[in-house]
């Protein structure tokens, strides 16, 4: 897999999770119910995962402001999707919620990435194979 640099692999996170908005709102209007909630499944990973998934495909080590960057977008983009989820109403827990989906979010990426680096470490598998077929 090509990693790419830490300012383009927020831009590719980004995209992914516009292109799932894109897909939402067509699907709502279409009718289409499991399209829509496959699509909001979507915004809601690339939202408050952007930091995880951005630094699992980052082929480098991002520069400092990089995190308050990505951190800030993440908030932002996931402070929307919780804010149409409540209603498009403002409610006291809505700060709250948004910093603990991003932290747990993109907490759960970390994790299910080292788990598998470790699993393929074990196994012996390198990065650029697949697992042998038995």
């Amino acid at each position: 897999m090509r990693r790419l640099g830490p300012w383009s692999a927020v831009g590719f996170v980004f995209s992914l999770f516009a292109a799932a908005f894109a897909l939402h709102v067509v699907a709502g209007a279409a009718g289409l119910q499991w399209l829509f909630l496959a699509a909001v499944a979507v915004i809601y990973v690339t939202a408050a995962g952007l930091p995880a998934l951005a630094l699992l495909l980052a082929r480098s080590r991002p520069p400092r402001p990089w995190w308050g960057v990505t951190g800030m977008l993440a908030l932002v983009l996931t402070g929307g999707a919780v804010w149409a989820a409540a209603g498009r109403q403002v409610h006291w827990w809505l700060p709250p919620a948004t910093v603990a989906l991003v932290l747990a979010t993109s907490a759960a990426i970390a994790a299910l990435a080292s788990g598998a680096r470790q699993l393929a470490q074990t196994k012996g598998w390198s990065s650029n194979s697949s697992p042998p077929v038995r």
